[in-house]
Protein backbone atom coordinates (compact mmCIF):
# COMPACT_ATOMS: atom_id res chain seq x y z
CA UNK A 1 0.00 0.00 0.00
CA UNK A 2 2.78 2.41 0.97
CA UNK A 3 4.28 1.41 -2.71
CA UNK A 4 1.60 2.39 -4.33
CA UNK A 5 0.88 5.64 -2.46
CA UNK A 6 4.33 6.53 -3.59
CA UNK A 7 4.02 5.83 -6.70
CA UNK A 8 0.71 7.94 -7.10
CA UNK A 9 1.87 11.19 -4.90
CA UNK A 10 5.33 11.03 -7.66
CA UNK A 11 4.28 12.54 -10.68
CA UNK A 12 7.18 11.05 -13.04
CA UNK A 13 6.27 7.73 -11.09
CA UNK A 14 2.70 8.09 -11.72
CA UNK A 15 2.64 8.93 -15.66
CA UNK A 16 5.10 5.55 -16.23
CA UNK A 17 2.69 3.63 -14.30
CA UNK A 18 -0.46 5.23 -15.98
CA UNK A 19 1.58 4.50 -19.24
CA UNK A 20 1.89 0.39 -18.44
CA UNK A 21 -1.36 0.64 -17.71
CA UNK A 22 -2.65 1.91 -20.81
CA UNK A 23 -0.10 -0.33 -23.43
CA UNK A 24 2.46 2.08 -24.27
CA UNK A 25 5.58 0.65 -25.08
CA UNK A 26 8.76 1.92 -22.86
CA UNK A 27 11.81 2.05 -24.10
CA UNK A 28 13.07 -0.78 -22.11
CA UNK A 29 10.81 -3.33 -24.66
CA UNK A 30 12.08 -1.42 -27.82
CA UNK A 31 15.81 -1.67 -26.47
CA UNK A 32 15.58 -5.18 -25.56
CA UNK A 33 14.11 -6.26 -29.33
CA UNK A 34 16.81 -3.97 -31.09
CA UNK A 35 19.34 -6.00 -28.83
CA UNK A 36 17.57 -9.48 -29.74
CA UNK A 37 17.70 -8.45 -33.38
CA UNK A 38 21.23 -7.49 -33.34
CA UNK A 39 22.54 -10.66 -31.93
CA UNK A 40 20.43 -12.77 -34.22
CA UNK A 41 22.16 -10.62 -36.95
CA UNK A 42 25.41 -11.36 -35.56
CA UNK A 43 24.68 -15.09 -35.46
CA UNK A 44 23.63 -15.38 -38.48
CA UNK A 45 26.71 -13.65 -39.66
CA UNK A 46 29.04 -16.15 -37.24
CA UNK A 47 27.89 -19.13 -39.08
CA UNK A 48 28.80 -17.64 -42.86
CA UNK A 49 31.94 -16.32 -41.32
CA UNK A 50 32.79 -19.91 -40.21
CA UNK A 51 32.11 -21.18 -43.18
CA UNK A 52 34.41 -18.70 -45.29
CA UNK A 53 31.12 -16.74 -46.82
CA UNK A 54 32.66 -13.59 -46.02
CA UNK A 55 30.33 -11.55 -48.09
CA UNK A 56 27.42 -13.21 -46.82
CA UNK A 57 28.99 -12.31 -43.28
CA UNK A 58 29.65 -9.33 -44.37
CA UNK A 59 25.74 -8.33 -44.64
CA UNK A 60 24.31 -10.12 -41.79
CA UNK A 61 27.45 -8.27 -39.41
CA UNK A 62 26.46 -5.09 -40.53
CA UNK A 63 22.43 -5.20 -40.15
CA UNK A 64 23.66 -6.12 -36.63
CA UNK A 65 25.95 -3.01 -36.64
CA UNK A 66 22.80 -0.83 -38.05
CA UNK A 67 20.98 -2.27 -34.90
CA UNK A 68 23.38 -1.79 -32.15
CA UNK A 69 26.49 0.49 -33.51
CA UNK A 70 28.55 0.37 -30.31
CA UNK A 71 29.44 -3.70 -29.92
CA UNK A 72 33.21 -3.74 -30.55
CA UNK A 73 32.65 -8.01 -31.52
CA UNK A 74 30.04 -6.24 -34.14
CA UNK A 75 32.75 -3.97 -35.49
CA UNK A 76 35.68 -6.28 -35.31
CA UNK A 77 34.19 -9.03 -37.01
CA UNK A 78 31.96 -6.72 -39.79
CA UNK A 79 35.87 -5.04 -41.04
CA UNK A 80 37.19 -8.72 -41.18
CA UNK A 81 34.97 -10.29 -43.74
CA UNK A 82 34.78 -7.14 -45.55
CA UNK A 83 38.79 -7.46 -45.59
CA UNK A 84 38.63 -10.71 -46.36
CA UNK A 85 35.47 -10.71 -49.17
CA UNK A 86 37.47 -7.56 -51.05
CA UNK A 87 41.00 -9.40 -50.77
CA UNK A 88 43.72 -6.86 -52.54
CA UNK A 89 41.52 -3.35 -52.68
CA UNK A 90 43.65 -0.81 -51.09
CA UNK A 91 40.78 0.98 -49.51
CA UNK A 92 39.41 -1.78 -47.74
CA UNK A 93 43.02 -2.28 -46.21
CA UNK A 94 42.36 1.37 -44.70
CA UNK A 95 38.99 0.92 -44.10
CA UNK A 96 39.60 -2.50 -41.91
CA UNK A 97 42.55 -0.51 -39.86
CA UNK A 98 40.25 2.01 -39.04
CA UNK A 99 37.55 -0.12 -37.78
CA UNK A 100 39.71 -2.83 -36.13
CA UNK A 101 41.35 0.07 -34.23
CA UNK A 102 37.54 1.40 -33.31
CA UNK A 103 36.90 -1.73 -32.01
CA UNK A 104 40.21 -2.31 -29.90
CA UNK A 105 39.42 1.12 -28.64
CA UNK A 106 36.11 0.23 -27.25
CA UNK A 107 37.10 -2.96 -26.01
CA UNK A 108 41.26 -3.10 -25.44
CA UNK A 109 41.19 -6.82 -24.48
CA UNK A 110 39.41 -7.77 -27.75
CA UNK A 111 42.56 -10.79 -29.06
CA UNK A 112 40.97 -11.53 -32.33
CA UNK A 113 41.20 -7.54 -33.18
CA UNK A 114 44.39 -7.75 -32.60
CA UNK A 115 45.43 -10.95 -34.24
CA UNK A 116 43.03 -9.31 -37.27
CA UNK A 117 44.97 -5.96 -37.11
CA UNK A 118 48.19 -8.27 -37.30
CA UNK A 119 47.41 -9.94 -40.44
CA UNK A 120 46.62 -6.61 -42.11
CA UNK A 121 49.97 -5.15 -40.85
CA UNK A 122 51.50 -8.31 -42.23
CA UNK A 123 49.45 -7.87 -45.66
CA UNK A 124 50.93 -4.08 -45.56
CA UNK A 125 54.10 -5.16 -44.99
CA UNK A 126 54.90 -3.97 -41.76
CA UNK A 127 55.96 -6.84 -39.80
CA UNK A 128 57.54 -4.53 -36.61
CA UNK A 129 53.76 -3.91 -35.99
CA UNK A 130 52.04 -7.05 -36.70
CA UNK A 131 54.39 -8.53 -34.44
CA UNK A 132 53.47 -6.20 -32.06
CA UNK A 133 49.57 -6.63 -32.52
CA UNK A 134 50.35 -10.72 -32.53
CA UNK A 135 51.54 -10.36 -29.19
CA UNK A 136 49.40 -8.90 -27.43
CA UNK A 137 46.21 -11.01 -29.34
CA UNK A 138 48.55 -13.43 -26.84
CA UNK A 139 48.38 -11.33 -24.32
CA UNK A 140 45.00 -10.85 -23.79
CA UNK A 141 44.28 -14.82 -25.46
CA UNK A 142 47.15 -17.27 -24.44
CA UNK A 143 45.48 -19.63 -26.46
CA UNK A 144 44.98 -18.03 -29.55
CA UNK A 145 47.25 -20.34 -32.00
CA UNK A 146 46.98 -18.49 -34.71
CA UNK A 147 49.12 -15.53 -33.50
CA UNK A 148 51.92 -18.12 -31.93
CA UNK A 149 52.28 -19.45 -35.09
CA UNK A 150 52.50 -16.47 -37.12
CA UNK A 151 55.25 -15.44 -34.19
CA UNK A 152 56.78 -18.57 -34.42
CA UNK A 153 57.17 -18.19 -38.67
CA UNK A 154 58.18 -14.39 -38.29
CA UNK A 155 60.77 -15.27 -35.36
CA UNK A 156 62.14 -18.55 -37.60
CA UNK A 157 62.51 -15.82 -41.18
CA UNK A 158 64.28 -13.70 -38.38
CA UNK A 159 66.78 -16.72 -37.95
CA UNK A 160 67.76 -18.14 -41.20
CA UNK A 161 68.38 -14.59 -42.33
CA UNK A 162 71.15 -13.68 -39.50
CA UNK A 163 72.08 -17.35 -40.40
CA UNK A 164 72.11 -16.76 -43.82
CA UNK A 165 74.24 -13.08 -43.41
CA UNK A 166 76.27 -15.18 -40.70
CA UNK A 167 77.54 -17.22 -43.50
CA UNK A 168 78.14 -15.07 -46.38
CA UNK A 169 80.11 -13.08 -43.64
CA UNK A 170 82.33 -15.91 -42.87
CA UNK A 171 82.47 -18.44 -46.23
Amino acid sequence: ISDAHETLCDATAKSHYVNDLKGVSSNKSTSLEKILQAETAFQKGMVFFRVKKYSEAEKSFTEALETNPNEAEYIMYQAWSSYKSKANATDATANTRQKLMRAIEMNPKLGLAQLYLGYVCKDEGNEKEAQRRFERAIQYDPNCTDALRDLRLMNMRREKEKKGLFGKMFS
